[in-house]
């Protein structure tokens, strides 16, 4: 006999499921009609991380710093040296973002990069004006051509607004 058959008749045979559920002895089945284990209302919703971690702690979930502390404390650790940053680095009693900033200057400090003091500072001031021109192919912006003034946040007052921006030092021709 081929395998195919044998798996038919072993099927046919066998008895699978639940036996109480044939003869209906099965106390823990669904009731026909209402049973008031049957959930109407679809899944419970799903919990959101901020419950998530309200149930780790164990309390209600609040943050100490507004944006604006947190901006002062930005601009505060700008303004330390590096032996007081190494100092606030060592430390295990400060919030996680202090710690993770003042590793990041001095990491910036070491390799010799401005980056991070240059977002730090944009997230505290705003970043700097910005001026974007469209110009025909020939660079005129005479004829027709917009001139848009991004938002500066504060930044700055004083516009130039027109000519060239560039300042007279590094106005000078390329060389041959």
């Amino acid at each position: 006999m081929p395998a195919n058959e044998i798996m038919a008749k072993q099927r046919k045979d066998s008895n699978r499921g639940n036996p109480k559920l044939r003869t209906g002895d099965n106390p823990h089945g669904f009731k026909k009609g209402f049973d008031e284990r049957r959930n109407l209302s679809g899944p419970p919703p799903k919990l959101t991380r901020l419950q998530v971690l309200e149930g780790i702690v164990g309390g209600k979930v609040e943050p100490e710093f507004e944006k604006q502390m947190t901006i002062k404390v930005l601009r505060w650790l700008c303004e330390q040296t590096p032996e007081e940053l190494k100092i606030i680095v060592k430390r295990k009693d400060l919030a996680s973002f202090v710690i993770l900033h003042a590793n990041c200057i001095l990491d910036a400090i070491k390799n010799k990069d401005t980056k991070v003091m240059r977002d730090i500072y944009d997230r505290a001031y705003g970043k700097p004006t910005s001026k974007v021109a469209f110009t025909d192919p020939n660079g005129d912006d005479a004829a027709g051509g917009v001139i848009i003034y991004l938002p500066d946040n504060g930044r700055g007052d004083t516009y130039q607004a027109e000519g060239n921006l560039a300042p007279q030092a590094l106005n000078k021709p390329e060389p041959s």
